[in-house]
C-alpha cells in the first residue's frame, strides 16, 4: 500500500505539533531518534543536535532502540554531555542495552 504524500505531510505536521508541545511543556528542546544504537547513528544524531537554532540547557531525548554498539552509544553520550546542561529521555516504548560489542 502506498502513502500518499498529502498523508505524509499530515502525519509530519502532527508529529512536529507533538515535538513542540513537548519542548513547550519540559521548557527544553526535543529530538526523537528510533532505530538501532548503530554506526552512523551517532553522526545523525549529533547533526540533529547541532541542528538546533537557539540551543536551551535542557534537552528531552525521545529514544526507541532494541540496543546496538556501546561505544555508538557513548558517542551519542558525549555529544549530548557537550551540547546541553541537562538530557531528559523518554522512552514511549522499549530502549534495549546497548550492549553488542
Amino acid at each position: 500500500m502506498a502513502v500518499l504524500p498529502a498523508a505524509d505531510a499530515v502525519v509530519r505536521r502532527q508529529l512536529e505539533t507533538l515535538l513542540q508541545s513537548i519542548e513547550a511543556d519540559f521548557k527544553a528542546d526535543a529530538i526523537t531518534y528510533v532505530g538501532p544504537i548503530a554506526y552512523g547513528a551517532d553522526d545523525q544524531i549529533k547533526e540533529a543536535v547541532e541542528g538546533v537554532r537557539h540551543r536551551k540547557r535542557q534537552l528531552v531525548f525521545i529514544l526507541e532502540t532494541f540496543g546496538g554498539y556501546a561505544e555508538v552509544a557513548r558517542r551519542i553520550s558525549d555529544t549530548l554531555r557537550h551540547h546541553y546542561k541537562r538530557v531528559d529521555f523518554l522512552i514511549p516504548s522499549h530502549a534495549m542495552s546497548p550492549a553488542r560489542s
